[in-house]
């Protein structure tokens, strides 16, 4: 498993306000499920052909502020992890400090152009029947069931995050914990013959490890209807998968704030 380390702002590093710099450059654009898409240093954006205006703002959907009456500083930034079709998934960290200590969230996101407002769960894309054996199979989802009393995985994906909601387990010492919809974080790795490979985040369980998450990589057959977008998606010839767009875009960022202010 990969675990992601803490990260510094640099609203923090530069010890004060800050704007967004290279706005205007543009780390990829593409056409993906009748979409354009433009991802830049400061938006992710998705506009259906022949319309004036975007469906999709990443920048205006996730949009948000600081509390400038507690907090010191705060840092929102979004790092797409896959296009596939009309559907992106982001990875998305929130982080601040007004206390002890920074505090913050790190969490994935997809989002379907189509509908950008409504929340995206891996069972909208792929049936959850062909996702119960990995499910169960995985050292941490299955060993969690089993201890509950489960011999398989549920018979409901609604079943299955109310098994997992709120449970911890460790690993390379570090502790992590479900949330409550764990099937809404999910990203397209990549693909292994006629199965699609999918991640799960999950991010830490105790604020000794906050700032550290780990992924679940899961197999399942590739829903039909998803063949050609998960096709195009890994040839590359419309949007990318996790894999190719770690190597291909280096850990690329969309900012959407950099906050801060002196201390007193």
């Amino acid at each position: 498993m990969r675990v992601v380390s803490w990260w510094v702002p640099l609203a923090l590093l530069l010890g004060g306000a800050v704007g967004v710099r290279g706005a205007s450059t543009v780390v990829w654009s593409g056409e993906s499920g009748g979409y354009a898409w433009v991802w830049s240093a400061c938006d992710l954006t998705a506009t259906r052909a022949g319309a004036k205006s975007p469906s999709l703002s990443v920048r205006q959907l996730l949009r948000t502020e600081p509390d400038k009456e507690v907090q010191t500083y705060r840092s929102v930034s979004v790092q797409p992890l896959s296009v596939v079709g009309p559907l992106v998934s982001l990875k998305v960290m929130d982080e601040w400090d007004g206390g002890a200590h920074p505090s913050g969230a790190i969490w994935y996101q997809s989002i379907d152009a189509r509908h950008p407002t409504r929340s995206a769960t891996l069972t909208d894309y792929v049936p959850y029947e062909s996702l119960r054996a990995p499910l169960f199979a995985d050292k941490f989802v299955g060993g969690i069931l089993r201890k509950k009393g489960w011999k398989q995985a549920p018979k409901t994906s609604s079943q299955l995050e109310h098994a997992l909601d709120g449970e911890t387990f460790e690993a390379e010492q570090v502790e992590y914990e479900f949330g409550q919809h764990p099937l809404t974080e999910f990203s397209f790795h990549h693909v292994e013959g006629n199965q699609v490979a999918i991640r799960l985040n999950v991010s830490w369980g105790s604020e000794a490890n906050r700032f550290q998450t780990t992924q679940i990589g899961l197999l399942a057959p590739t829903p039909p209807r998803l063949k050609s977008w998960i096709e195009n998606s890994a040839s590359g010839t419309a949007g990318f998968l996790g894999r190719a767009s770690a190597s291909r875009f280096k850990g690329r960022m969309i900012s959407l704030l950099e906050w801060s202010k002196e201390r007193r």
